[in-house]
């Protein structure tokens, strides 16, 4: 092979290999973070609601501590039903579901007939103080709900969403077009058709050990997993993820292990029958 072509294959190759690795991590992350899907399976996965449900019944537990009813009764005054329906609404206004809220009123409504039902099975008849007393503390309690239930920086998170997917929508796009054409040319260039497998070849090898190496650090070190987070639900939310993340990264390396194998096979069928040829 001359130098120059040699150069020039070389440098094709490896400007494919690139190309690759960033095809990969856009995919995933277009069928990841940007995906409500999927964050409503990591919801369901990490035990986000089940999470939510414990600080929320710990915080209204505290409010009957100072109030008549006991911290039972707070427990069990939240719907699971009615809390995983207020989380996935806040998934919703992730993606830019605005309409999407917590259905804070809905919450007090149904505290507020818990609590005169309590009093009721009590045989106890509130006065004026205590059914304003009652009417605080459904607020003091939904505010607590609120807060409680409310993804942190769902907003800011949400304006920054529609933003980065915008933008990764038109990046994954040139990313494609960009391997395409480096991709033909790299076929074009090569003088043989070995050549061509080579250069192919190495490109994904390549690609390979660029996403490969840093993936199996990051999920061998864990070190994702010593992040502090003052919630306990968002801590097990973000192992999910990024375990998910890095899951679907082995898949897509597993296919481009499989292509590779695949143009590695070819390459050496073709050498072969190319040496029975010149035996003739």
């Amino acid at each position: 092979m001359k130098p120059f072509e040699f150069l020039g294959t070389s440098l094709l190759s490896f400007l494919l290999s690139i190309l690759l690795a960033l095809t990969v991590v856009a995919a995933v992350i277009q069928t990841s973070i940007f995906s409500e899907a999927f964050f409503r399976k990591q919801v369901d996965l990490s035990g986000y609601s089940s999470y939510i449900m414990d600080e929320l019944q710990d915080s209204l537990s505290s409010y009957g501590m100072v109030s008549s009813f006991d911290s039972a009764f707070f427990k069990s005054a939240v719907s699971s039903d009615a809390l995983q329906a207020d989380i996935y609404r806040e998934v919703s206004r992730l993606y830019g579901h605005e309409g999407m809220a917590i259905n804070q009123d809905l919450f007090r409504e149904t505290l507020v007939a818990k609590l005169y039902e309590d009093v009721e099975k009590r045989g106890l008849e509130p006065t004026d103080n205590e059914r304003e007393g009652i009417e605080y503390l459904a607020d003091v309690s939904t505010e607590a709900y609120g807060t409680i239930v409310t993804i942190p920086f769902s907003r800011q998170i949400s304006n920054l969403m529609l933003t980065a997917k915008s933008l990764m929508d038109k990046i994954f796009l040139g990313i494609i077009i960009a391997d395409m054409a480096v991709l033909v040319n790299l076929l074009l260039f090569g003088s043989s058709h070995r050549k061509k497998f080579e250069g192919v070849a190495n490109a994904l090898a390549g690609a390979l050990l660029m996403i490969g190496v840093p993936s199996v650090w990051v999920t061998t070190s864990g070190f994702y997993k010593n992040v502090a987070l003052t919630s306990k639900a968002l801590y097990y939310l973000v192992q999910s993820i990024v375990d998910e993340f890095f899951g679907l990264i082995w898949i897509y390396l597993a296919i481009m292990a499989v292509i590779w194998l695949l143009v590695f096979v070819s390459e050496i069928a073709y050498v072969q029958s190319k040496r029975k040829g010149h035996s003739y």
